[in-house]
């Protein structure tokens, strides 16, 4: 079993991600942080992800700072930027996204873009 995070600060979104992933076999969600406060708390309380969504935009900072509070900890971890950020390829080092982000869906996302995503990783 794959054991995804979804980091996104609308409740709407993660519920949406959370329907999509639990429907792909072998994929089930361990948890859901809404800002950067739950993902230290997850972060300290909960086993390793094996895969991160993580939303672009949070409330108390961004999706890099995000990034690199899970890369501190578990630098493996493969991470799936899901933004409403439509932003061409080569414009990307604008936002710094990390170059270990391999993947960047933008909003709205589907079943097929995230299930096509998660078995990329």
């Amino acid at each position: 079993m794959t054991n995804v995070l979804i980091v996104d600060d609308s409740r709407l979104s993660c519920a949406a991600i959370t329907n999509m992933v639990e429907k792909i076999e072998g994929y089930n969600v361990i948890d859901k942080s809404l800002n950067l406060l739950d993902l230290k708390d997850f972060l300290e309380s909960q086993p390793k992800p094996d895969v991160v969504t993580m939303d672009y935009v949070l409330p108390d900072g961004t999706g890099i700072d995000a990034c690199n509070l899970i890369w501190d900890k578990y630098p493996d971890v493969p991470i799936i930027m899901i933004s409403a950020e439509a932003v061409p390829d080569r414009e990307r080092n604008k936002l710094k996204i990390p170059s270990n982000v391999k993947i960047y869906i933008v909003k709205p996302i589907t079943p097929l873009k995230l299930e096509d995503a998660l078995k990329l990783i």
